[in-house]
């Protein structure tokens, strides 16, 4: 990889993502507990969660999960 390459890397971290996911958690408990995860990830990393508004299934985990970690 260049340097430049690198820098640019560097200067364009993530500062929002958006999800898109169901409003069911699925049949693998694994879905949800690693939908948690990521949503907590996001927050610690300070990183916006752009989602489609939904509080139910994995969309409602990865809003809830991030909420609940960026308040103090």
């Amino acid at each position: 990889m260049s340097l430049p390459l690198i820098k640019f890397l560097i200067f364009m971290a993530i500062r929002s993502l958006a999800v898109f996911c169901g409003s069911k958690a699925g049949s693998n408990p694994l879905f949800e507990a690693h939908t948690k995860k990521l949503g907590h990830l996001l927050a610690e990393k300070n990183i916006t969660v752009i989602y489609g508004g939904g509080n139910k299934g994995l969309m409602g985990a990865i809003a809830n999960s991030t909420l609940e970690k960026m308040v103090k």
